[in-house]
């Protein structure tokens, strides 16, 4: 198997897949309600939802600069960490599905990539398209973990008050 391949792989095994760390994206979202998805824990910057939002934007850009000679960037926090509308069941199952698209758009984006350009720096940074590729596995993980640690909180935090 070649090197897009197995990379294409790997993303998919993170989304939905049989991966060696743990549950996937989908298996860990599952059962994360609404509620659950717009709780932000004391001290914390973030909820779920703006997380997966979080994990969409760049997602996207990962995309871009695969595709574009012109490099997208952030420029505010509201852009990189987008605030959850309102919310509502609908919004937080689109808000998986907004994920999902992105994702499988860069999955069939990467499919199209000329593998002999992987060793190519991507332009205007210090990284091939190699790493870029890669990078999306690890950025998707570590907000996996994070999105992990906030439902496991939620759950005590619950538990907590039914029990009182």
């Amino acid at each position: 198997m070649s090197e897009i391949p197995r990379l294409q792989d790997l993303l998919h095994r993170m989304y939905d897949g049989d991966a060696f760390y743990g549950d996937s994206i989908v298996t860990v979202l599952s059962d994360i309600d609404t509620a659950q998805a717009f709780w932000v824990p004391d001290g914390a910057s973030h909820n779920i939802w703006q997380i997966l939002r979080h994990m969409t934007v760049w997602t996207d850009i990962i995309r871009q600069r695969l595709t574009s000679p012109t490099i997208i960037e952030v420029e505010s926090n509201e852009q990189n960490f987008p605030m959850a509308p309102a919310a509502s069941d609908a919004g937080w199952q689109s808000a998986q599905a907004d994920f999902k698209s992105a994702l499988d758009e860069l999955i069939a984006a990467s499919g199209s990539f000329p593998e002999a350009k992987l060793a190519a720096g991507v332009p205007e940074r210090g990284y091939t398209f190699y790493m870029l590729l890669h990078g999306e596995a690890h950025h998707a993980l570590y907000h996996l973990g994070q999105i992990s640690l906030i439902k496991a909180m939620y759950k005590g935090v619950s538990n907590r008050a039914e029990s009182a």
